[in-house]
């Protein structure tokens, strides 16, 4: 079983202003999904980033997902995940 891990979510409007912030424990696997899901319940959000500790672990927006260098992608390997992003949302 994978130990679950608080992250951060901050939904971001055009301008950059937080209009919600989500504390989750997640496990990594699941945390594009629930980012995908805020986007969908909250129509002011055009990114959500992504926050592990103090580092952006990924920003998932409207139009897809954006890599961030030490965030996700140097904690795991990149996943199949991204090129399906932009269709769900």
């Amino acid at each position: 079983m994978v130990p679950l891990q608080s992250f951060t979510f901050v939904c971001l409007a055009d301008n950059q202003v937080a209009t919600y912030v989500d504390v989750q424990e997640l496990a990594p696997a699941a945390v594009r999904q629930h980012a995908i899901q805020l986007l969908r319940e909250h129509a002011s959000a055009a990114t959500i980033e992504v926050w592990r500790d103090d580092v952006v672990w990924e920003v998932v927006g409207r139009d897809g997902v954006r890599a961030i260098a030490g965030g996700r992608e140097a904690a795991e390997p990149a996943s199949d995940e991204t090129a399906s992003t932009a269709a769900a949302v």
